[in-house]
Protein backbone atom coordinates (compact mmCIF):
# COMPACT_ATOMS: atom_id res chain seq x y z
CA UNK A 1 0.00 0.00 0.00
CA UNK A 2 2.05 3.09 -1.10
CA UNK A 3 2.33 5.90 1.84
CA UNK A 4 1.49 9.58 2.08
CA UNK A 5 4.72 11.10 0.41
CA UNK A 6 6.19 15.04 0.29
CA UNK A 7 8.85 14.20 -2.16
CA UNK A 8 6.77 11.78 -4.68
CA UNK A 9 3.71 11.64 -5.56
CA UNK A 10 2.83 8.69 -7.15
CA UNK A 11 -0.53 9.18 -7.25
CA UNK A 12 -0.47 11.54 -9.64
CA UNK A 13 2.53 10.15 -11.43
CA UNK A 14 -0.16 6.78 -11.60
CA UNK A 15 -2.99 8.96 -12.79
CA UNK A 16 -1.30 10.83 -15.29
CA UNK A 17 -0.07 7.95 -17.12
CA UNK A 18 -3.88 6.18 -17.36
CA UNK A 19 -5.01 9.78 -18.73
CA UNK A 20 -1.77 10.15 -21.64
CA UNK A 21 -3.19 6.86 -22.64
CA UNK A 22 -6.33 7.29 -22.92
CA UNK A 23 -5.44 10.72 -24.49
CA UNK A 24 -3.16 8.69 -27.11
CA UNK A 25 -5.97 6.02 -28.02
CA UNK A 26 -8.55 8.70 -27.98
CA UNK A 27 -6.61 10.53 -30.51
CA UNK A 28 -6.19 7.56 -32.75
CA UNK A 29 -9.35 6.99 -33.17
CA UNK A 30 -10.07 10.74 -34.18
CA UNK A 31 -7.52 10.03 -36.75
CA UNK A 32 -9.31 6.59 -37.95
CA UNK A 33 -12.56 8.35 -37.85
CA UNK A 34 -11.29 10.93 -40.10
CA UNK A 35 -9.16 8.77 -42.54
CA UNK A 36 -11.85 6.18 -42.81
CA UNK A 37 -8.70 3.76 -42.15
CA UNK A 38 -8.02 1.69 -39.07
CA UNK A 39 -4.22 0.97 -40.64
CA UNK A 40 -2.94 4.23 -41.29
CA UNK A 41 0.49 3.59 -39.92
CA UNK A 42 2.81 0.22 -39.91
CA UNK A 43 2.37 -0.17 -35.97
CA UNK A 44 -1.22 -0.22 -36.23
CA UNK A 45 -0.94 -3.69 -37.51
CA UNK A 46 2.25 -4.67 -39.08
CA UNK A 47 0.70 -7.95 -40.59
CA UNK A 48 -2.47 -6.48 -41.61
CA UNK A 49 -0.74 -3.67 -43.27
CA UNK A 50 1.47 -6.59 -45.20
CA UNK A 51 -1.90 -8.36 -46.22
CA UNK A 52 -3.39 -5.65 -47.33
CA UNK A 53 -0.69 -4.02 -49.50
CA UNK A 54 -0.49 -7.70 -51.53
CA UNK A 55 -4.17 -7.50 -52.05
CA UNK A 56 -3.59 -3.74 -53.34
CA UNK A 57 -0.68 -4.96 -55.81
CA UNK A 58 -3.51 -7.76 -56.79
CA UNK A 59 -6.36 -5.59 -57.31
CA UNK A 60 -3.78 -3.28 -59.46
CA UNK A 61 -3.27 -6.51 -61.69
CA UNK A 62 -6.68 -7.59 -61.91
CA UNK A 63 -7.31 -3.96 -63.09
CA UNK A 64 -4.83 -4.06 -66.00
CA UNK A 65 -6.13 -7.62 -66.81
CA UNK A 66 -9.47 -6.30 -67.05
CA UNK A 67 -8.31 -2.80 -69.36
CA UNK A 68 -6.43 -5.57 -71.58
CA UNK A 69 -9.82 -7.58 -71.90
CA UNK A 70 -11.69 -4.45 -72.52
CA UNK A 71 -9.20 -3.16 -75.34
CA UNK A 72 -8.91 -6.48 -77.33
CA UNK A 73 -12.95 -6.42 -77.37
CA UNK A 74 -12.91 -3.15 -78.87
CA UNK A 75 -10.43 -4.38 -81.38
CA UNK A 76 -12.44 -7.26 -82.35
CA UNK A 77 -15.64 -5.14 -82.96
CA UNK A 78 -13.33 -3.13 -84.94
CA UNK A 79 -12.55 -5.99 -87.22
CA UNK A 80 -16.24 -7.99 -86.77
CA UNK A 81 -17.99 -4.34 -87.71
CA UNK A 82 -15.89 -3.94 -91.12
CA UNK A 83 -16.25 -7.97 -91.76
CA UNK A 84 -19.77 -7.19 -92.03
CA UNK A 85 -19.35 -4.34 -94.40
CA UNK A 86 -17.36 -7.06 -96.20
CA UNK A 87 -20.18 -9.43 -96.48
CA UNK A 88 -22.61 -6.98 -97.21
CA UNK A 89 -20.61 -5.94 -100.41
CA UNK A 90 -20.19 -9.31 -101.38
CA UNK A 91 -23.63 -10.09 -100.99
CA UNK A 92 -24.46 -7.48 -103.55
CA UNK A 93 -21.64 -8.43 -105.99
CA UNK A 94 -23.34 -11.96 -105.93
CA UNK A 95 -26.61 -10.27 -106.92
CA UNK A 96 -24.77 -8.30 -109.35
CA UNK A 97 -23.06 -11.23 -110.85
CA UNK A 98 -26.26 -13.36 -111.22
CA UNK A 99 -27.71 -10.55 -113.44
CA UNK A 100 -24.28 -10.36 -115.86
CA UNK A 101 -24.33 -14.01 -116.18
CA UNK A 102 -28.20 -13.90 -117.24
CA UNK A 103 -27.40 -11.23 -119.81
CA UNK A 104 -28.58 -7.83 -118.10
CA UNK A 105 -27.27 -4.67 -118.08
CA UNK A 106 -23.65 -6.68 -118.38
CA UNK A 107 -21.90 -2.97 -118.43
CA UNK A 108 -23.46 -1.03 -115.76
CA UNK A 109 -23.86 -4.04 -113.13
CA UNK A 110 -19.77 -4.60 -114.22
CA UNK A 111 -19.08 -1.20 -113.44
CA UNK A 112 -20.60 -1.17 -109.88
CA UNK A 113 -19.46 -5.07 -109.53
CA UNK A 114 -15.66 -3.38 -110.14
CA UNK A 115 -16.37 -0.54 -107.50
CA UNK A 116 -17.47 -3.37 -105.22
CA UNK A 117 -14.53 -5.37 -105.48
CA UNK A 118 -12.23 -2.27 -104.89
CA UNK A 119 -13.84 -1.35 -102.35
CA UNK A 120 -13.78 -4.94 -100.50
CA UNK A 121 -9.85 -4.68 -101.36
CA UNK A 122 -9.21 -0.70 -99.68
CA UNK A 123 -11.57 -2.41 -96.80
CA UNK A 124 -8.47 -5.21 -96.62
CA UNK A 125 -5.96 -2.96 -96.45
CA UNK A 126 -7.47 0.18 -94.31
CA UNK A 127 -8.94 -1.11 -91.24
CA UNK A 128 -6.75 -0.94 -88.15
CA UNK A 129 -7.06 -0.32 -84.83
CA UNK A 130 -4.67 1.55 -82.44
CA UNK A 131 -2.76 2.03 -85.90
CA UNK A 132 -2.29 -1.64 -86.09
CA UNK A 133 -3.95 -2.98 -89.37
CA UNK A 134 -6.04 -6.10 -89.08
CA UNK A 135 -6.94 -7.90 -92.10
CA UNK A 136 -3.90 -6.44 -94.10
CA UNK A 137 -0.01 -7.40 -93.91
CA UNK A 138 2.77 -5.84 -95.85
CA UNK A 139 4.32 -8.49 -97.86
CA UNK A 140 6.96 -10.07 -95.07
CA UNK A 141 4.42 -12.79 -93.91
CA UNK A 142 3.96 -10.62 -90.38
CA UNK A 143 1.31 -8.02 -89.77
CA UNK A 144 3.12 -4.57 -89.46
CA UNK A 145 2.91 -4.89 -85.37
CA UNK A 146 1.73 -8.62 -85.01
CA UNK A 147 1.04 -11.83 -86.28
CA UNK A 148 -1.08 -13.89 -84.00
CA UNK A 149 -2.13 -11.43 -80.94
CA UNK A 150 -2.06 -12.34 -77.67
CA UNK A 151 -3.58 -10.73 -74.64
CA UNK A 152 -2.72 -11.02 -70.85
CA UNK A 153 -6.46 -11.22 -69.41
CA UNK A 154 -5.33 -13.03 -66.55
CA UNK A 155 -3.30 -12.47 -63.22
CA UNK A 156 -0.76 -15.31 -64.12
CA UNK A 157 2.69 -14.36 -64.78
CA UNK A 158 3.28 -17.57 -66.23
CA UNK A 159 1.71 -17.39 -69.41
CA UNK A 160 -1.54 -19.05 -68.15
CA UNK A 161 -3.40 -15.71 -68.28
CA UNK A 162 -2.74 -14.92 -71.78
CA UNK A 163 -4.49 -15.93 -74.63
CA UNK A 164 -4.13 -15.91 -78.58
CA UNK A 165 -5.92 -15.55 -81.55
CA UNK A 166 -4.72 -15.50 -84.91
CA UNK A 167 -5.65 -12.67 -86.99
CA UNK A 168 -6.19 -13.89 -90.77
CA UNK A 169 -4.03 -11.80 -93.44
CA UNK A 170 -7.14 -11.10 -96.11
CA UNK A 171 -4.98 -10.22 -98.87
CA UNK A 172 -3.09 -13.80 -98.20
CA UNK A 173 -3.49 -17.25 -99.85
CA UNK A 174 -2.13 -18.97 -96.62
CA UNK A 175 -4.38 -21.57 -95.49
CA UNK A 176 -3.91 -21.06 -91.62
CA UNK A 177 -3.50 -17.14 -91.49
CA UNK A 178 -5.15 -15.93 -95.28
CA UNK A 179 -8.48 -16.16 -96.49
CA UNK A 180 -7.72 -17.57 -100.29
CA UNK A 181 -11.37 -17.08 -101.44
CA UNK A 182 -11.67 -13.47 -100.63
CA UNK A 183 -8.44 -12.71 -101.79
CA UNK A 184 -8.92 -14.34 -104.89
CA UNK A 185 -12.34 -12.08 -105.56
CA UNK A 186 -10.51 -8.94 -105.48
CA UNK A 187 -7.46 -9.61 -107.25
CA UNK A 188 -6.59 -9.44 -111.11
CA UNK A 189 -4.24 -12.52 -112.56
CA UNK A 190 -1.03 -10.29 -111.90
CA UNK A 191 -1.71 -8.61 -108.70
CA UNK A 192 -3.98 -7.67 -105.95
CA UNK A 193 -4.00 -3.28 -106.06
CA UNK A 194 -5.32 -0.25 -104.03
CA UNK A 195 -4.73 2.78 -106.23
CA UNK A 196 -0.85 2.05 -106.83
CA UNK A 197 -0.15 0.29 -104.01
CA UNK A 198 0.29 -3.60 -105.33
CA UNK A 199 -0.42 -5.66 -101.86
CA UNK A 200 -0.11 -9.32 -103.39
CA UNK A 201 2.02 -10.68 -105.91
CA UNK A 202 3.44 -13.90 -106.73
CA UNK A 203 4.33 -16.44 -109.23
CA UNK A 204 1.10 -19.09 -109.20
CA UNK A 205 -1.75 -15.97 -107.93
CA UNK A 206 -5.20 -17.22 -108.34
CA UNK A 207 -7.79 -15.76 -111.37
CA UNK A 208 -9.74 -13.11 -109.73
CA UNK A 209 -12.41 -9.97 -110.30
CA UNK A 210 -10.13 -7.11 -108.71
CA UNK A 211 -10.91 -5.11 -112.33
CA UNK A 212 -14.43 -7.01 -112.84
CA UNK A 213 -16.23 -9.48 -114.55
CA UNK A 214 -15.15 -8.36 -118.03
CA UNK A 215 -11.25 -8.02 -117.14
CA UNK A 216 -10.64 -11.48 -115.81
CA UNK A 217 -11.14 -13.75 -118.31
CA UNK A 218 -8.12 -15.81 -117.92
CA UNK A 219 -5.74 -13.89 -120.11
CA UNK A 220 -3.81 -17.45 -120.85
CA UNK A 221 -6.68 -18.60 -123.70
CA UNK A 222 -8.67 -18.28 -126.01
CA UNK A 223 -12.53 -18.50 -126.32
CA UNK A 224 -13.96 -19.16 -129.51
CA UNK A 225 -11.10 -18.26 -131.39
CA UNK A 226 -10.98 -14.67 -129.67
CA UNK A 227 -8.46 -14.07 -127.46
CA UNK A 228 -9.45 -12.77 -123.90
CA UNK A 229 -8.14 -10.69 -121.75
CA UNK A 230 -7.68 -7.32 -120.63
CA UNK A 231 -9.98 -4.77 -122.57
CA UNK A 232 -12.29 -7.50 -123.94
CA UNK A 233 -15.12 -5.64 -125.94
CA UNK A 234 -18.35 -7.74 -124.82
CA UNK A 235 -19.97 -5.97 -128.13
CA UNK A 236 -17.35 -8.13 -131.00
CA UNK A 237 -19.52 -11.27 -130.60
CA UNK A 238 -21.92 -13.13 -129.32
CA UNK A 239 -19.14 -15.97 -128.22
CA UNK A 240 -17.70 -13.07 -125.94
CA UNK A 241 -20.84 -12.34 -124.31
CA UNK A 242 -21.69 -15.96 -123.68
CA UNK A 243 -17.98 -15.98 -122.19
CA UNK A 244 -18.77 -12.96 -119.84
CA UNK A 245 -21.67 -14.69 -118.64
CA UNK A 246 -20.12 -18.06 -117.82
CA UNK A 247 -17.77 -15.72 -115.77
CA UNK A 248 -20.19 -13.97 -113.84
CA UNK A 249 -21.32 -17.75 -112.97
CA UNK A 250 -18.14 -18.77 -111.96
CA UNK A 251 -17.67 -15.55 -109.71
CA UNK A 252 -21.43 -16.50 -108.20
CA UNK A 253 -19.72 -19.79 -107.13
CA UNK A 254 -16.35 -17.82 -105.56
CA UNK A 255 -18.44 -15.05 -103.81
CA UNK A 256 -20.59 -17.85 -102.13
CA UNK A 257 -17.23 -19.11 -100.98
CA UNK A 258 -16.05 -15.92 -99.85
CA UNK A 259 -19.33 -15.26 -98.05
CA UNK A 260 -19.32 -18.36 -95.84
CA UNK A 261 -14.99 -17.80 -94.70
CA UNK A 262 -15.91 -14.39 -93.73
CA UNK A 263 -19.10 -15.19 -92.27
CA UNK A 264 -16.58 -18.22 -90.41
CA UNK A 265 -14.54 -15.62 -89.56
CA UNK A 266 -16.63 -13.18 -87.80
CA UNK A 267 -17.97 -16.24 -85.88
CA UNK A 268 -14.55 -17.73 -84.72
CA UNK A 269 -13.93 -13.70 -83.97
CA UNK A 270 -17.38 -13.42 -81.66
CA UNK A 271 -16.43 -16.79 -80.09
CA UNK A 272 -13.14 -15.58 -78.90
CA UNK A 273 -14.62 -12.40 -77.43
CA UNK A 274 -17.65 -14.29 -75.91
CA UNK A 275 -15.22 -17.19 -74.35
CA UNK A 276 -11.90 -15.83 -73.97
CA UNK A 277 -12.22 -11.86 -73.17
CA UNK A 278 -15.77 -11.83 -71.66
CA UNK A 279 -15.48 -14.63 -69.50
CA UNK A 280 -12.70 -13.37 -68.59
CA UNK A 281 -13.63 -9.86 -67.43
CA UNK A 282 -16.67 -11.36 -66.05
CA UNK A 283 -14.22 -13.44 -63.43
CA UNK A 284 -12.14 -10.55 -63.05
CA UNK A 285 -15.12 -8.44 -61.90
CA UNK A 286 -15.80 -11.29 -59.92
CA UNK A 287 -12.39 -11.21 -58.00
CA UNK A 288 -12.06 -7.57 -57.96
CA UNK A 289 -15.24 -7.25 -55.86
CA UNK A 290 -13.83 -10.13 -53.27
CA UNK A 291 -10.73 -8.86 -53.15
CA UNK A 292 -12.20 -5.49 -52.14
CA UNK A 293 -14.21 -6.49 -49.30
CA UNK A 294 -11.20 -8.77 -47.86
CA UNK A 295 -9.07 -5.32 -48.28
CA UNK A 296 -11.35 -3.33 -46.89
CA UNK A 297 -11.99 -5.75 -43.83
CA UNK A 298 -8.28 -5.65 -42.78
CA UNK A 299 -7.99 -1.61 -43.56
CA UNK A 300 -11.15 -0.24 -43.50
CA UNK A 301 -12.43 1.37 -39.95
CA UNK A 302 -15.53 0.24 -38.86
CA UNK A 303 -17.58 4.06 -38.25
CA UNK A 304 -20.36 2.08 -35.63
CA UNK A 305 -16.95 1.19 -33.33
CA UNK A 306 -15.16 4.65 -33.97
CA UNK A 307 -18.06 6.45 -32.67
CA UNK A 308 -18.45 4.45 -29.41
CA UNK A 309 -14.64 4.46 -28.96
CA UNK A 310 -14.65 7.96 -28.87
CA UNK A 311 -17.39 8.90 -26.48
CA UNK A 312 -15.70 6.49 -24.61
CA UNK A 313 -12.38 8.10 -24.67
CA UNK A 314 -13.85 11.57 -23.91
CA UNK A 315 -15.53 10.58 -20.68
CA UNK A 316 -12.55 8.49 -19.67
CA UNK A 317 -10.41 11.70 -20.46
CA UNK A 318 -12.39 13.95 -18.40
CA UNK A 319 -12.61 11.79 -15.79
CA UNK A 320 -9.38 11.28 -15.72
CA UNK A 321 -8.26 14.62 -15.54
CA UNK A 322 -10.77 15.29 -12.59
CA UNK A 323 -8.73 12.71 -10.75
CA UNK A 324 -5.55 13.70 -11.59
CA UNK A 325 -6.49 17.25 -9.98
CA UNK A 326 -7.90 15.17 -7.19
CA UNK A 327 -4.35 13.35 -6.51
CA UNK A 328 -2.39 16.28 -6.96
CA UNK A 329 -3.55 17.21 -3.51
CA UNK A 330 -2.48 14.42 -1.41
CA UNK A 331 0.79 16.72 -0.61
CA UNK A 332 -1.34 19.07 1.10
CA UNK A 333 -2.23 16.07 3.42
CA UNK A 334 1.25 15.28 4.55
CA UNK A 335 1.54 18.61 5.31
CA UNK A 336 -1.56 18.66 7.26
CA UNK A 337 0.15 15.83 9.61
CA UNK A 338 3.19 17.65 9.20
CA UNK A 339 1.07 21.14 11.24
Amino acid sequence: MAGIYLNTDVASMITALQVRKTNDKLNNSMLQQTTGLKINYAIDDPSGLVASEVMRGELASISAAKTNSERAIGMFKVADQALGLISDKLTKAKELAGLISSGNEIEANNDEFTAIMQSIARDIQTTSYSGNKLFYNTGTGAFEAFEESKFQVGTDTSGEGVVSFQLKNLAGNDTATGMASLSKLVTDEKAMFVGDNTIFAGTGSPRGYGNGLLYNLSVSSTIGGVAAGNGFDITASSIQKDAVKQNALAAVGDIDKAISDVARYRGQIGGFQKYSLESSINSLNNRFTQVTAAEADIRNADATQLTQDITSGQLLLQSGISTLLLAGQNRSYALALLG
